[in-house]
């Protein structure tokens, strides 16, 4: 399932992790039509955890089949401490946005937003650039 935009190793790595196939795959195209990035795809954690090496930007939704995205993050830092993580959710509840930002997520974002939304915000997100501001959008 992993895609690429053939950028040879340079720009933005982005790992889309999303068990509905539609929608990873509508995310991960939209990132690799855009300059300087390329897209992975996992449809959980466990296909996800096999690609951790080399990812910049994890989006990860949720609630996945095999556990919550919330529990790739560390493993994602440990892959490479400077990695960011965006939460996509279809629930907007209070508790849930804390949880994800408590471990570590850099965004909260709704998944029903517009694609250019969540564009937008993995640029801003920009890992080299060591932004770290955790921010949410309703």
């Amino acid at each position: 399932m992993p895609s690429s935009s053939g950028d040879g190793g340079q720009g933005i790595h982005v790992l889309v992790v999303e068990d509905l196939a539609m929608v990873r795959e509508f995310v991960a195209e939209a990132f690799d039509r855009e300059p300087g990035f390329s897209a992975r795809q996992a449809g959980g954690l466990a296909e996800a955890r096999e690609q951790l090496e080399r990812v910049d930007v994890a989006v990860l939704d949720l609630h996945l089949p095999d556990g919550y995205g919330t529990e790739l993050i560390p493993e994602l830092k440990a892959a490479n401490p400077q990695a960011t993580a965006v939460i996509l959710t279809a629930s907007m509840d209070p508790a849930e946005i804390r949880h994800a930002r408590e471990c570590g997520a850099a965004a909260v974002l709704n998944k029903l937003d517009q694609l250019g939304d969540v564009l937008d915000t993995v640029k801003r997100l920009d890992p080299r650039k060591h932004s770290s501001a955790p921010t949410t959008q309703p």
